[in-house]
């Protein structure tokens, strides 16, 4: 039996590529660990590289053209990196990034990247692991992700359980809410929260969830 092995040619060339990375600039939790994703009138940096022979090459000479949304948004000898901010007006969709390097190589190469628009999200969270509780007390904690601010203190926390308005003042972002011991089991409570941003257009992240009372 005959065994063939693919030949390693120590030193090959390899054809030169285009490499592009994004970074978005909108809230989320320092315990975030994902990508943070553009909401509504969000900065991001989108750079570019280009590797050759398993090295970086150097672009600075070379004419980069940038596409957005297949519309042409720059020629600029050596611009390897801008920053775009979304539509001021809350959406979900796709931006599509296109650079290509014009005079650097014998062909012009390019490489495209879409970028999620994520429109601003609330999630609600218990002191119970579950949305199940047993004690007479529950507290419930909004936590918002992808809205075009910088911090915290520039979003404004609305609370309704079972379709009242409660006031919130002492931790905006959290409610406490005071079950009687008394209620049957199966019992349920409804919380909706509206995380707004004042100085953004429309852009309100809502969030509804329902707890049951298991004695």
């Amino acid at each position: 039996m005959f065994l063939f092995l693919p030949v390693i040619a120590f030193g090959a060339t390899t054809d030169p590529f285009l490499y592009l990375t994004w970074k978005a600039k909108s809230y989320a939790p320092d315990n975030f660990l994902g990508k943070i994703l553009p909401g509504a009138n969000s900065p991001i940096l989108v750079s570019l590289e280009a590797f050759e022979n398993d090295k970086v090459s150097d672009i600075t000479g070379s004419q980069i053209k940038w596409y957005i949304d297949g519309e042409l948004f720059s020629t600029i000898v050596g611009q390897k990196s801008f920053t775009i901010r979304t539509d001021k007006k809350p959406t979900s969709g796709v931006m599509s990034i296109r650079a290509e390097v014009v005079n650097k190589w014998k062909t012009i190469k390019m490489k495209t990247v879409d970028i999620p628009i994520s429109p601003p999200l609330t999630i609600l969270k218990s002191n119970y692991l579950s949305k199940t509780f047993s004690d007479n007390k529950i507290s419930v904690s909004a936590t918002p992700y992808f809205f075009g601010v910088t911090s915290l203190s520039d979003l404004v926390f609305y609370w309704k359980v079972n379709g009242v308005p409660v006031d919130s003042a002492e931790n905006p972002q959290v409610v406490d809410i005071n079950f009687n011991k008394d209620a049957d089991p199966g019992s349920s409570i409804t919380v909706e929260s509206s995380v707004a941003n004042p100085n953004g257009a429309q852009e309100v992240g809502y969030k509804r969830e329902i707890f049951k009372y298991i004695p």
